[in-house]
C-alpha cells in the first residue's frame, strides 16, 4: 500500500533469527567453540643472498661459482661467440655473467676490420660525391636536379652542400 509504514526488514530478520536462537537452546543444542585463526610465520627466503646452510643449496651454489670461473677462463681466450659454442651457453647468459662478475670477452679483430672497411668505403664514396657536387655546383642546377643526375636524395645533397660550403643557387633564382 502506498503511504504506509515500511516494515524494517532487518527488525523481523534480527526476530526469526533471535527465535531460531531460541529454539535451538530449548531442544537442548550445545555451543562448540572452534579454533580461531592461528598465524604461520613465512617461509625463510633461499635466494642468493641467504645464508643457508642446507647441503643442496651449498652444492648449486658452489656449482654456479665454478660455472662463473670456467667462463671467466673462456672469456680470457675466446670471443662471445667461440665461448657459445665451447660452453655450450646462451649468448644472454654468458652477457649477463660477464656484466655481474665484471669480466669481458675478446673482441673479435676481424668483425672490426670488416667495420672499419666498411666505413673507409662508405667515406671514399662520400668524397666522390663531394668532388661531383662541385662540379654540379657551377652550372646552375637546383640541389634537388644534382640529387636525381647523381641518383642520390636530396637530402645527401643538403647534407653534403653544408658540411663542405658547396654554393648552390638559392631557390628561384636563375641565371
Amino acid at each position: 500500500m502506498i503511504g504506509g509504514p515500511i516494515q524494517d526488514q532487518r527488525a523481523a530478520v534480527l526476530a526469526q533469527l533471535n527465535a531460531s536462537i531460541d529454539s535451538f537452546f530449548l531442544e537442548g543444542g550445545t555451543v562448540h567453540e572452534l579454533q580461531g585463526f592461528q598465524p604461520v610465520p613465512r617461509r625463510p627466503h633461499h635466494g642468493p643472498g641467504s645464508t643457508s646452510s642446507d647441503p643442496a643449496s651449498l652444492a648449486a651454489i658452489q656449482a654456479q661459482n665454478e660455472t662463473v670461473q670456467r667462463v671467466k677462463q673462456a672469456a680470457k681466450s675466446m670471443t662471445l661467440a667461440q665461448a657459445v659454442q665451447e660452453l655450450g651457453m646462451g649468448r644472454t647468459e654468458l652477457h649477463r655473467m660477464s656484466k655481474e662478475h665484471g669480466f669481458f670477452f675478446m673482441s673479435n679483430n676481424k668483425e672490426r676490420l670488416q667495420r672499419e672497411i666498411a666505413r673507409q668505403a662508405r667515406e671514399a664514396e662520400r668524397a666522390k660525391l663531394v668532388v661531383l657536387l662541385r662540379e654540379i655546383s657551377g652550372t646552375g642546377l637546383s640541389p634537388y636536379a644534382a640529387a636525381k643526375r647523381l641518383g642520390i636524395s636530396p637530402h645527401t645533397v643538403r647534407t653534403l652542400t653544408e658540411e663542405h660550403a658547396l654554393d648552390f643557387p638559392a631557390y628561384g633564382s636563375k641565371k
